[in-house]
């Protein structure tokens, strides 16, 4: 073996339990980690640990990427279980956790584990991630860089987040037209967020982008009230351009001269009404989510109630 390999302790606390399998106790412990690819190729012996107990230990063969929709920031390992098994196991190793710490990875340099020493060289400096935690023994935790880097990866590698990052106002207008344009009726309960009512039954949906530099204009076909959306999630609305709204004419209206208008605000839990709650006075949706608020100008407009 090189001076140079590493063993790589995995916490199976929550996993693990007596009378596991040999085949379950492999699956728990070979995926899925937090933790750096390049680290992981120097890896040459896996110590499953529960209970602070070294219950079993792999020789990996070879490391993956998750494929798993949601953990795509993790990797994994094939292997076998190794040949000097006996040397590890029933080891305690308690010592090698920080106290307190849910991070369930540790590196340690095999030397060091075998021959059981404390004078072994300081790993820190042998690891490809900065200010990683040097722990008794000379074990490290993985640093708050190594942890983070696997997400900023996969991120990178998404089209959604490639899309969401230029021009978020753009994007999120966007994906609320589109949702509501192609799925009417799974997305009623957004259209009851958006219009402060509930529009069950509906099943044809009118959605137009940048309608006369409207964000969206919506028309929940044969119901009432009919919303537009102006997306201020970046910026401040103010009175006078939502009343420059007002001129714009609607599919549904075109001579109104006023209408209502949906500011989308981010951490708002109101919602007004715009065909029942008297202006300045907000009634109050604790079961709705964040997300909307209805703000009606007088007169009221003709909207086809």
């Amino acid at each position: 073996m090189s001076q140079d390999d590493l063993a790589l302790l995995l916490r199976l606390n929550k996993s693990w339990h007596e009378g596991i399998s040999a085949e379950d106790l492999y699956e728990i412990t070979r995926a899925w980690w937090v933790m750096s690819p390049a680290n992981a190729q120097r890896v040459a012996r896996v110590l499953a640990v529960a209970g602070g107990i070294v219950r079993e230990v792999y020789q990996p063969a070879r490391w993956l990427a998750s494929p798993v929709e949601g953990l795509e920031n993790r990797i994994g390992f094939e292997g076998v279980v190794a040949s000097d098994r006996d040397r590890y196991i029933g080891r305690d190793v308690t010592h090698l956790f920080r106290q307190g710490s849910a991070n369930p990875v540790r590196y340690l340099p095999l030397d060091a584990l075998i021959e059981d020493a404390v004078s072994a060289p300081d790993p820190a400096a042998q690891f490809s991630s900065p200010r990683a935690e040097q722990l008794p023994d000379g074990a490290v935790e993985p640093g708050l860089l190594e942890r983070i880097l696997p997400l900023l990866n996969a991120f990178e590698n998404d089209l959604l987040w490639a899309q969401s990052r230029a021009g978020q106002e753009l994007f999120h207008s966007n994906t609320i037209a589109w949702l509501i344009r192609k799925f009417p009726v799974p997305c009623a309960r957004l259209l009851g967020l958006l219009g402060a009512t509930c529009y069950e039954g509906v099943s044809q949906v009118g959605v137009w982008r940048e309608r006369r530099h409207l964000d969206i204009v919506i028309d929940p076909v044969g119901a009432s009230p009919k919303i537009v959306v102006e997306n201020k999630l970046y910026s401040v609305p103010y009175p006078a351009q939502l009343s420059n709204y007002n001129a714009h004419p609607l599919p549904w209206s075109p001579h109104h001269g006023e209408a209502a208008v949906v500011r989308l605000l981010p951490g708002k839990r109101r919602c007004l009404s715009p065909t029942t709650a008297p202006i300045g006075q907000p009634r109050q949706y604790p079961d709705r989510p964040a997300a909307a608020t209805v703000e009606r100008h007088p007169p009221v407009p003709a909207m086809h109630r």
